[in-house]
């Protein structure tokens, strides 16, 4: 008696199933949201050193980051100092924006699009603040984040970040965190300032 073709195919899809299930339950490694989402935190723990806000105002778009070979703003901090390969990986990945969004963030965010930044601008940034403030009673300032690039051995890892808070009043840092292979914690390694004003 001949298979039953209906039977057979549903035969190799289930068998298809399981071992796709267990490739990705055998050993799986901790998913990369929740490793980004530390670093995420260990900036958040670094720039507001004077509390956590409940909620951040965020920019709609992930930044993109340039700066491989240029200079850092602060002349005291050499730029490579950052291994290359690091500063090479987080232009590869923030190469396209994306919506901040998807970021794993460790705060609830709230998103700034940028058709309200123009509109909020429109006159110039004397005129911006005070409306900003208006439309954001309980935002200082507005925040950017490219994603986070991660080292090989993913014990090293570069993001970068803006921050928005007045008409001189921001700034674009670049955190180079390190954590041991057998602990969890990222602990900056190198703060650079790339622009302030």
């Amino acid at each position: 008696m001949a298979p039953n073709p209906l039977r057979v195919v549903a035969d190799v899809a289930l068998v298809v199933i399981v071992a796709a299930c267990g490739r990705r339950s055998a050993g799986a490694p901790v998913p990369e949201s929740s490793i980004d989402r530390t670093v995420y935190g260990a900036v958040m723990n670094a720039v507001l050193t004077a509390g956590l806000p409940d909620t951040l105002l965020v920019a709609e778009s992930t930044l993109v980051f340039r700066s491989v070979s240029t200079g850092a703003a602060d002349p005291r901090v050499p730029l490579d100092t950052v291994p290359l390969g690091l500063r090479t990986r987080l232009a590869e990945v923030s190469l396209k924006r994306s919506a901040s969004r998807a970021l794993p963030l460790p705060l609830p965010i709230r998103i700034v699009t940028d058709s309200e930044l123009r509109s909020i601008f429109q006159r110039g940034p004397m005129d911006g603040w005070p409306e900003f403030y208006r439309r954001y009673p309980k935002q200082r300032s507005w925040y950017a984040f490219s994603p986070v690039a991660f080292s090989a051995d993913r014990l090293q890892a570069y993001v970068y970040y803006e921050y928005n808070c007045g008409d001189v009043c921001g700034g674009g840092e670049g955190f180079w965190f390190v954590r041991s292979r057998n602990d969890s914690t990222w602990r900056v390694r190198l703060r650079v300032m790339y622009w302030v004003s």
